[in-house]
């Protein structure tokens, strides 16, 4: 598989055109006599109404997280993630309850032509296996369709179960998607398996863990061993710590763009979707177990590199948090800038790389950060894959364009250098 893949990367480095969309779009206009974070938190309520109670006060939620964490500890010192989440939690089973019932009668529906096809002489034999699992998965569904309807009827439902339902409503929801996939979708997704480590079971196991109650968010490692798999366990730990909340992961539909991701980037707060399609994104049709792992998987890494910062230069995460207005900052400064550049391949390369530094592989969005990294294999693969999976990418020639990107970028940041020194200086009182 590795052989044939760089076949395909190197055939895409040369050949892809543009044909995606630009993606770039916050606050084109900033101005640097502007408050950068009022104008972020605003730009991204307005943008996006259903999480403004995120967006609006990214600090003021996380506080209020931690503080009914703090709460149910003293109740519940072994488990305080069990804190009261109605607020966010039971909105979202409202928009997956037809979705359930949806799925539910595809399955009935897909068993009852199933097995009339069994009836002829020249079946498949693949029936003698689909359609048990069909049926498994049809109880499985109807299981989680009466778990959901139990937490409605009472009203309430905890931050950690409605992470915890969401994940097996994800991976039971799309379970049976990829059956439907062309050869092609099918071999994008084994890659992207790989790399997120995520290993479907048979849907007789998949309801076995979700009866046993064991809970992970990453089921498997990942095989990325100096990526995801360098920073899963410490983000794991930190979700399911009992005697401090350090991170606050919001499950939601929304679709959200570039911006709604690099906004919460300095923030203890992560996004992961769930969906009933499939989705397209980072060249690879995501069904619905997929798409919910794939975001954790990313703040994973946004995690341990903020972690890794904090601890090189010695911050209390007080300290950090004082970096926050000029980290707001420098993220509209560099929309602003790259809104100047004239040519639109170099341009929308600058977006590319800087989304896939940032937000793919968690770098800070701090001048050293960035700058540590030198090579950027990760974003041409990234290109590679968009382009040959036909999603598409919004410039040509990364060979190219994607060094003009690092050079564009590298200026940018080193021009901010001594500020985060002068900064770091500051909030150490020296």
């Amino acid at each position: 598989m590795n052989g044939v893949m760089m076949f395909f990367i190197l055939f895409s480095l040369f050949s892809a055109q543009s044909n995606a969309q630009n993606f770039f779009g916050i606050c084109d206009s900033y101005s640097k006599g502007e408050n950068a974070t009022d104008a972020l938190q605003k730009h991204l309520s307005i943008r996006y109404p259903k999480l403004a109670f995120v967006f609006g006060d990214p600090e003021r939620f996380f506080l209020t997280m931690r503080q009914r964490f703090e709460a149910e500890k003293s109740i519940h010192p072994h488990h305080p993630n069990g804190f009261d989440y109605s607020d966010v939690g039971l909105p979202l089973l409202q928009e997956m309850k037809p979705n359930l019932n949806r799925k539910i009668q595809y399955l009935e529906e897909k068993i009852r032509i199933e097995k009339n096809r069994k009836l002829g002489a020249f079946a498949p034999r693949s029936n003698e296996t689909l359609i048990p699992d069909l049926e498994t998965g049809l109880e499985y569904l109807k299981e989680l369709s009466a778990e959901l309807e139990k937490h409605l009827t009472l009203n309430r439902i905890s931050y950690y179960n409605t992470i915890r339902f969401s994940y097996y409503y994800s991976r039971a929801i799309g379970y049976f998607d990829p059956n439907e996939y062309s050869w092609s979708q099918r071999f994008y997704l084994e890659i992207d398996r790989y790399i997120d480590g995520f290993h479907p079971r048979s849907i007789k196991q998949e309801w076995g863990l979700y009866r046993d109650g064991k809970f992970l968010l990453f089921q498997e490692k990942s095989k990325i061993k100096n990526g995801f798999a360098l920073s899963e366990e410490l983000f794991e730990n930190a979700f399911a710590d009992q005697k401090e909340f350090n991170f606050a992961l919001v499950v939601t539909n929304v679709a959200l763009d570039r911006d709604a991701l690099m906004g919460l980037m300095r923030h203890k707060i992560g996004l992961t979707g769930w969906t009933y399609d499939p989705i397209m994104a980072d060249g690879f049709l995501r069904p619905g177990g997929d798409f919910f792992v794939h975001d954790p998987r990313h703040e994973s890494a946004k995690y341990f590199h903020k972690i890794q910062y904090m601890k090189r230069h010695q911050l209390t995460e007080k300290e950090f948090d004082l970096m926050g207005p000029t980290l707001d900052r420098w993220y509209l400064e560099l929309n602003h800038e790259t809104a100047q550049v004239r040519d639109p391949n170099l341009k929308e390369a600058i977006d590319f790389l800087s989304f896939n530094v940032h937000h793919d592989r968690g770098y800070a969005m701090i001048p050293s950060k960035f700058l540590e990294k030198k090579k950027d294999l990760v974003a041409f693969g990234l290109y590679s894959i968009m382009a040959i999976s036909g999603q598409g990418v919004a410039f040509g020639n990364a060979f190219r364009n994607l060094p003009r990107a690092r050079e564009w970028l590298n200026t940018f940041w080193k021009n901010r250098l001594n500020e985060e020194i002068e900064l770091l200086k500051k909030i150490k009182g020296h």
